[in-house]
């Protein structure tokens, strides 16, 4: 269900990888960024389920939560910052009940890395702004002000990326944009020392309007806020394409083995060859209602 890119050589990579967990018995790191949430949706569900996989595998996790991106609410700053951290650990609390384990996982808030990054120090191994801008002039060719900070971030992510040595980056193909694609083909030449981490990621999938799916909104998605009846609802009122991520990217991934009747299926599409689709809906109730049910628990 993922799909490695960025490098050319990924079979090679891959190989690597296998070899230093089976024969060197040293883990290679997967990294995952995420912004904080007020809800855990599917896609939180979906991400973390091919993280647990890796973990699985034989991998260690460093997760870094953005939390200065967490919604402003109006508050006085002492009420803002007690919030803030209030989602910050609700949101800890979600990663571990979705089995994303302390003695695999290393996770960072944002802030937390900067309290150990020195900005001289980044500063002095990025050793070229200048030369970002000469890699690939058409990825900047972006209308309005946002541009700066659009490159900043990026270049944030990669020196994580490097400072944390990271093998292996997870994320969503909507995220791979012609900037961030264009500092990590050339960031040995802004970064002495980095090597792009292999990518895996997700194809754009989209929620139950036809939208695409996102972290930080559960309006077109399932999550922790939704009672039974909302996911019956909701699950109810969705159109196909929205029950195969479910079955696909969420219940398969997560049960690895659907069975049904003694029977054992592989995806959406070998579901509807076999059952009604209101069989099939009932069956995505059953497994949405026992997931969620265990990540809001207390």
């Amino acid at each position: 269900m993922f799909t490695p890119t960025i490098s050319s050589d990924a079979n090679v990579r891959l190989a690597k990888l296998v070899k230093q967990i089976i024969v060197e018995k040293n883990p290679p790191v997967i990294m995952i960024n995420l912004r904080p949430s007020f809800d855990f949706n599917i896609l939180h569900a979906i991400y973390l389920l091919k993280v647990k996989q890796c973990i699985d595998l034989g991998f260690n996790c460093v997760m870094i939560i953005y939390d200065k991106t967490i919604e402003k609410r109006n508050l006085v700053p002492s009420q803002e910052i007690q919030l803030f951290n209030e989602v910050i650990m609700r949101n800890i609390n979600w990663f571990k009940r979705a089995g994303i384990t302390e003695e695999n996982t290393e996770i960072f808030t944002e802030s937390d890395l900067w309290s150990i990054i020195e900005f001289r120090e980044f500063a002095e191994v990025v050793t070229s702004f200048a030369h970002i801008f000469k890699i690939n002039p058409e990825a900047y060719s972006v209308e309005g002000n946002g541009i700066v900070s659009k490159v900043m971030s990026n270049l944030c992510e990669i020196y994580y990326e490097y400072f944390l040595k990271s093998d292996v980056i997870l994320i969503g193909e909507s995220d791979a944009n012609e900037i961030w694609r264009t500092l990590r083909t050339s960031g040995g030449k802004i970064i002495d020392g980095y090597v792009s981490p292999l990518v895996l990621y997700y194809p754009m999938l989209n929620g139950i309007d036809g939208n695409k799916l996102s972290i930080i909104s559960s309006k077109n998605s399932i999550s922790t806020s939704d009672t039974k009846n909302d996911i019956e609802s909701k699950i109810k009122g969705s159109p196909e394409a929205f029950l195969e991520v479910l079955i696909d990217y969420f219940i398969i991934p997560w049960k690895k083995v659907l069975t049904v009747e003694k029977k054992h299926f592989c995806s959406f599409e070998e579901l509807k060859q076999e059952f009604e689709l209101s069989t099939i809906q009932d069956l995505i109730i059953e497994y949405t209602n026992e997931y969620f049910s265990n990540i809001s628990s207390a």
